[in-house]
């Protein structure tokens, strides 16, 4: 595969953004057609891709803030961090998540423009930033639809991503707000007046276009099969995105066929070692559907912020964590042996915790004692003066919250030499950043979606099994059939959702999972839980699993599975109508 042209990306982006950005502050972002040339951008290949590569560049941003889907606080915080599966470490600064936790999200504190303001509460989606890209994809089809130059196969394959990508921006508003105003073209206030201003779709009907969109681009010959270049859509991709929304909507027999067509084309597969998947060097392997690509000194992780556990070395901090698991998340990730600990058979022990349990938990989670950095060790227990112990009784410090913090996806080659702010060098010689891609929609969630929705439609068939078998013993864990023998249609569904938790955890994906199961108002209320470890004068260790009470209960009513939308917007379209439950 060929891979120059998207490298050229972050050194030119800067151009078009200065092009295409408008200092216009309505809800839905109409900049002036006119401030873009038709002529100079897509009039060849070259200068049409760059603005098809500033989109790309907005897509869901894993290692840090993303304007596109909102600030994760006055540091990044996972999508996670809104639900059972974390909370932020540090205390010392607005936690978004923990001011969206407090129950009183309404359309006059939620952000419509803004990407981090401590006064305001930050959501995972802001609806602003995601027309303004919307807006970008629709002048890139017009532009080149309407090229005199650009050649036919280019034209199809290049009209085909922008729709994906304006299919993808639309997604996310789809299940964070309901029904949307569907719009197809640029539009230019200065010249079309109020008829700018759409009336919101119906949910339905918003699905309809979301897969109408995709079912015509992911027909064969459209889009290639392998991407043109590294990150790019394929053919895979669209379907993964369509089979996703359907099972977001409990279209599950469509779901099923769907995602069954992406095994069944045999483009993609496992990649052999869960752990190594997220390290740089693994960038590339055919486990990736969707990535979002990073670039070395334009855009990585820092070794501060979402990923970075809280850990000394030499005894000064040189990260804080703004991830920290929960007991909850933990509790979920089976014993070796397969069985879940809450089986009497698992061989689970409450005072060994953290022995024999699956690969997947070594892999992803740091717990007290656990290696880390070369020779370092972790501990999180009291009574041993560890900087590290872990603080249930406030949220002021950058110690652990929980007893744990993430391992998964941090690249434990980095050299963190520096200590503290200096810490986030971006020097290369220092390997001070991150350069992992992130996985917005990868193989195994394709075999999750497609055993949930098959399980959903004709209950766990063979093919079920197979798809979840194929997760499990990447994971070193032994068959469904040698663990449990015969499993039920309601049996599947816990193990299938287990495995989903487990398998994506802090992938951004299980705030939508707790959404579409219906779950959210039994998961994401009262308290969270934490691991006390206490270690005595005689170095016995003591395990308590306690309520995150410095936190406040958090709170979820009925009507927060669908954001507000922000009073701004409401006060710029008088067309929109407000979600249910947030006033007029």
């Amino acid at each position: 595969m060929k891979k120059n042209k998207i490298k050229i990306i972050p050194y030119i982006l800067t151009i078009f953004v200065l092009v295409i950005v408008s200092c216009d502050k309505d809800a839905l972002n109409f900049e002036p057609t006119d401030r873009i040339s038709s002529f100079t951008t897509f009039q060849t290949e070259e200068t049409a891709s760059l603005f098809l590569f500033d989109i790309y560049a907005r897509m869901q941003d894993g290692n840090g803030t993303n304007s596109t889907f909102g600030s994760y606080g006055s540091f990044a915080e996972p999508w996670d961090n809104w639900t059972d599966n974390g909370v932020c470490g540090f205390g010392w600064g607005t936690s978004a998540s923990d001011v969206f936790w407090g129950g009183a999200m309404n359309p006059s504190n939620v952000p419509a423009l803004v990407e981090y303001d401590a006064t305001t509460t930050n959501i995972p989606i802001l609806w602003d930033g995601a027309f303004k890209n919307i807006r970008k994809c629709n002048v890139f089809i017009e532009g080149v639809t309407e090229s005199t130059t650009l050649s036919d196969n280019y034209k199809t394959t290049t009209i085909a991503e922008a729709r994906f990508l304006r299919a993808y921006f639309y997604h996310y508003l789809w299940m964070g707000y309901g029904g949307l105003p569907i719009i197809t073209k640029s539009l230019n206030q200065s010249t079309d007046g109020d008829s700018i201003f759409y009336s919101r779709e119906t949910a339905e009907a918003t699905y309809n276009f979301l897969i109408k969109e995709l079912d015509e681009i992911s027909q064969p010959g459209i889009l290639p099969e392998v991407p043109i270049e590294t990150g790019r859509i394929v053919r895979g991709g669209a379907l993964a995105l369509k089979g996703w929304i359907e099972l977001f909507n409990h279209d599950y027999a469509e779901a099923a066929a769907t995602n069954k067509q992406i095994i069944d084309d045999g483009m993609f597969n496992l990649f052999p070692e869960y752990g190594a998947l997220f390290m740089p060097e693994n960038n590339g392997n055919r486990e990736g559907v969707v990535i979002r690509k990073y670039f070395p000194r334009i855009k990585g992780g820092t070794i501060e912020g979402v990923w970075a556990i809280p850990f000394t070395q030499d005894g000064t901090y040189v990260a804080y964590g703004a991830a920290n698991p929960t007991q909850e998340l933990v509790d979920d990730y089976c014993m070796s042996n397969g069985l879940p600990i809450t089986d009497p058979s698992s061989g689970y022990d409450p005072q060994n915790p953290y022995a024999g349990r699956e690969k997947r938990f070594y892999e992803s989670i740091v717990w007290d004692g656990s290696p880390w950095y070369i020779d370092d060790a972790v501990y999180f227990r009291k009574g041993v003066g560890s900087p590290n112990e872990i603080d249930l009784e406030n949220a002021t410090g950058n110690n652990t919250r929980t007893g744990y913090g993430l391992r998964k996806r941090l690249d434990q080659s980095l050299n963190f030499q520096e200590s503290g702010w200096a810490a986030q060098s971006w020097d290369l010689d220092n390997k001070g950043i991150g350069q992992q891609d992130f996985y917005i929609f990868r193989f195994a969630e394709v075999l999750l979606n497609y055993a949930e929705a098959q399980n959903e439609a004709s209950g766990p068939d063979a093919t079920v099994i197979d798809a979840i078998d194929r997760i499990r013993m990447r994971a070193g864990i032994p068959s469904l059939a040698t663990t449990f023998g015969s499993l039920s249609q309601d049996e599947m569904r816990t193990v299938i959702r287990r495995e989903r938790r487990v398998e994506l955890t802090f992938e951004d994906k299980r705030y939508w999972d707790l959404l579409r199961w219906k779950l959210a108002e039994d998961k994401l209320k009262g308290f969270m839980h934490a691991m006390e470890i206490v270690q005595d004068a005689a170095g016995d260790l003591t395990y308590e699993v306690k309520p995150l009470e410095s936190y406040g209960p958090r709170a979820f009513n009925a009507h927060n599975y669908l954001f507000p939308i922000p009073t701004i917007v409401m006060e710029s379209n008088p067309k929109l109508v407000q979600n249910p439950g947030y006033g007029n």
